[in-house]
């Protein structure tokens, strides 16, 4: 069941009125860069659309990009979310962004890790 799966997408693209996002945060040891990539979609009477935002939190600078919703899918029993050429999961992020004003690519890879109980330390 989705409700013991917060991660996964809840929604499904006919309601309306309805957002839904996931937030990566990546800082580099040094403290120099911090960015946030927000993919995510938004279901509106007016401007249904899929997103992805990236902040830079350093400078606070804001690009967000929208997406027809045909160019959004999601897996239903994993995280995998899908933007365009982009892609999220628990394993990371693959991006592929290029329109007039912005060009970004490049691969996050996230590690895993197992939190052991008190008693295994």
């Amino acid at each position: 069941m989705k409700i013991f799966k917060p991660e996964l997408f809840q929604g499904h693209l006919k309601k309306k009125n309805y957002f839904e996002g996931w937030y990566y945060k990546h800082v580099s040891s040094d403290l120099d860069h911090v960015y946030a990539f927000i993919p995510g979609i938004s279901l509106t009477e007016s401007d249904s659309h899929a997103f992805i935002q990236i902040i830079d939190g350093i400078s606070g600078k804001t690009n967000y990009i929208p997406y027809p919703l045909e160019q959004f899918s999601w897996k239903n029993k994993q995280f995998a979310i899908k933007i365009g050429e982009s892609e999220f999961s628990k394993y990371g992020m693959k991006l592929l962004i290029r329109n007039e004003s912005l060009q970004v690519s490049g691969e996050v890879t996230n590690t895993i890790f197992q939190l052991l109980n008190a008693e295994e330390i």
